[in-house]
């Protein structure tokens, strides 16, 4: 379940930042909300600042352990589509040097978040090729 949240946090800091929302304003928004934990906190500020000193719980861990839940599922023939994406996701990460980093640099392996050439343009006024 944390893979899940964590991806799902990476996504909703990318899409904030893609859409010119500040970044601590949606965390700020987020702790007054029904899911804001501490852990959303620090691992979105990490997000925000793209440094990833301490891992807590690293990328590869997360993506064996989504492989295994997939697995059990798979023998129970119990379907779990976020768990499958989440994995999809993970498994990318690694490819870019990130999986040893804590799971909260997923967020590196977004093609929206700000270093992507979509939100630079964006951020510079010019038109995305569509």
């Amino acid at each position: 379940m944390n893979t899940t949240v964590v991806e799902s946090l990476a996504e909703s800091v990318a899409l904030a930042e893609s859409l010119g929302v500040s970044p601590s304003d949606f965390l700020l928004a987020l702790e007054d909300s029904p899911i804001g934990v501490p852990s959303a906190r620090v691992r979105g500020e990490a997000m925000m600042k793209r440094d990833f000193p301490d891992t807590s719980f690293s990328i590869n861990l997360a993506h064996k352990d989504a492989n295994l839940i997939l697995g059990a599922a798979r023998e129970f023939k119990c379907e779990l589509p976020l768990t499958q994406a989440t994995e999809q996701q993970l498994a990318r990460a690694p490819s870019m040097g990130l999986g040893a980093k804590d799971l909260a640099a997923v967020f590196l392996s977004l093609p929206c978040h700000r270093e992507s050439t979509h939100h630079k343009q964006r951020s510079t006024g010019q038109t995305p090729l569509r």
